[in-house]
């Protein structure tokens, strides 16, 4: 499972990029292990000054963006989203949101139709199917 890869594709620049990987489709037969070896990857990034070439995550560049990020969050989570990780705003000063990984978004879920442009990784599982198609 390579989690580091995608984790890259989606958390690249904070998210705010017009290709970042929006949502995650999983197999459900890796998709335990698949969440929580990202939740390591994230445990492992580090978040602060973005001129430092260590760092893996920025903050966010406006106040505004920021605050629809927990919205976004916060919406998904009471419309029947699982939080894995993340989805606060890191203890330090400044706009810095922790990474985020949201399972368990079902097709009519906020989080399924809608673009956070943000460090927010949206897994969702599918069922194991055979390569010719029948279950």
């Amino acid at each position: 499972v390579s989690t580091q890869s995608t984790g890259g594709s989606v958390f690249f620049n904070k998210g705010e990029n017009c290709i970042a990987a929006g949502r995650l489709f999983v197999e459900r037969s890796i998709h335990d292990e698949f969440v929580a070896r990202a939740i390591e990857e994230c445990k492992k990034m580090k978040i602060g000054d973005p001129l430092d070439r260590s760092t893996a995550h920025g903050p966010q560049n406006h106040r505004k963006h920021f605050q629809s990020l927990l919205d976004f969050v916060d919406r998904s989570v009471k419309e029947g989203a699982t939080l894995a990780y993340g989805g606060k705003q890191v203890n330090r000063p400044g706009l810095f949101m922790e990474p985020t990984i949201l399972t368990n978004v079902s097709d009519d879920n906020f989080a399924a139709h809608e673009e956070s442009f943000g460090p927010i990784m949206i897994v969702s599982p599918f069922e194991d199917v055979a390569h010719d198609g029948h279950t």
